[in-house]
């Protein structure tokens, strides 16, 4: 996941590619300053999917909250500690109790 990041985001004035060109730039800038660096940062194309609220979008976070878990970028205690810390559209930062 080094050269990757998953996200999930509510767009209600549909300006997604506006935004993402935005989020990209800043990133790959703000990486690229902070370490002498040129050039890209993030592999092809942003890949946008319309899920629908409710248990659809309930799986696609807890799917995007074990990734780096399951790419054993993280251990499972670490990830217990700071999956906790998720806010936004994927709910509160309790919502991962039962684990």
């Amino acid at each position: 996941m080094g050269n990757h990041y998953h996200l999930a985001m509510e767009t209600p004035a549909g300006n997604l590619v506006a935004g993402m060109q935005w989020q990209q730039a800043t990133l790959a800038n703000r990486f690229n300053r902070l370490r002498g660096e040129r050039g890209h940062r993030f592999q092809g194309r942003y890949k946008a999917l319309l899920v629908e609220s409710g248990t659809a979008l309930g799986q696609v976070c807890h799917s995007l909250r074990l990734n780096p878990v399951r790419a054993r970028l993280v251990g499972w205690r670490a990830w217990r500690t700071t999956a906790r810390q998720a806010t936004g559209i994927c709910g509160d930062r309790n919502s991962d109790r039962r684990f």
